[in-house]
């Protein structure tokens, strides 16, 4: 047998190893988080950052130190300290987009249209903006404003995030950064349908036809 007719061993495939995701990530992977960027860990790590929070979050310091981990996620966390921990990220991420880096990767979501669009026919389609009426958590879901139309939208029923991650500022401050993105106002205009003469002799008459007629019925009962 020569060296032509040995057949060839198939090489085993490498396996590919994932590195372990953090708790963070995994929630931040969750489709009703999907709005929220991903926060540079030196700002969560940064206590400066953090200052207040604990006036708003019972669990505060232990949310914390639950976004600070780096290694594998934990398989059992208590769920007022997984809400807690949440609530935590949010109010981070509210200061966070206000930042040069989270106003960047916020108009990435902006420029894919992942906040959605604004349906008025004059403003074609301009992205919309995620906005909170309150910074305080628990008062109201996450609003959508539209740049060009001025206008407050309610989400879709499935958002469900807080309005406070995302600051009652964070739209106008982008545009105190990048006032080449303003857009001008939509002009609306209202064509009115001219007035009808009416006789009023006309009127008169069949209000009184009218009257007689309830009348007679009356009188035929």
């Amino acid at each position: 047998m020569t060296t032509d007719d040995v057949p060839e061993i198939p090489t085993a495939r490498k396996a590919v190893v994932l590195e372990p995701v953090t708790w963070l990530q995994s929630i931040l992977a969750r489709k009703a988080n999907w709005w929220m960027c991903e926060i540079d860990m030196d700002y969560i790590m940064d206590p400066f950052n953090a200052v207040g929070i604990d006036e708003q979050v019972s669990l505060a310091r232990s949310g914390l130190a639950l976004l600070r981990r780096r290694d594998r996620p934990i398989d059992k966390i208590a769920d007022d300290l997984a809400a807690d921990a949440i609530n935590v990220y949010g109010l981070l991420h509210a200061r966070y987009i206000l930042t040069k880096d989270g106003i960047r990767k916020m108009m990435n979501k902006n420029l894919r249209r992942e906040f959605g669009c604004c349906s008025k026919v004059g403003c074609q389609m301009e992205a919309l903006y995620p906005t909170g009426l309150y910074d305080e958590v628990g008062r109201s879901r996450v609003k959508l404003y539209c740049p060009r139309c001025r206008e407050l939208y309610h989400a879709e029923a499935n958002v469900t995030l807080d309005g406070a991650f995302f600051g009652t500022s964070f739209p106008h401050n982008i545009y105190f950064e990048r006032r080449d993105l303003l857009r001008p106002t939509p002009i609306h205009i209202v064509l009115k349908k001219p007035f009808q003469v009416v006789n009023s002799e006309n009127q008169s008459r069949r209000r009184v036809v009218a009257a007689e007629q309830r009348l007679a019925l009356g009188h035929a009962k």
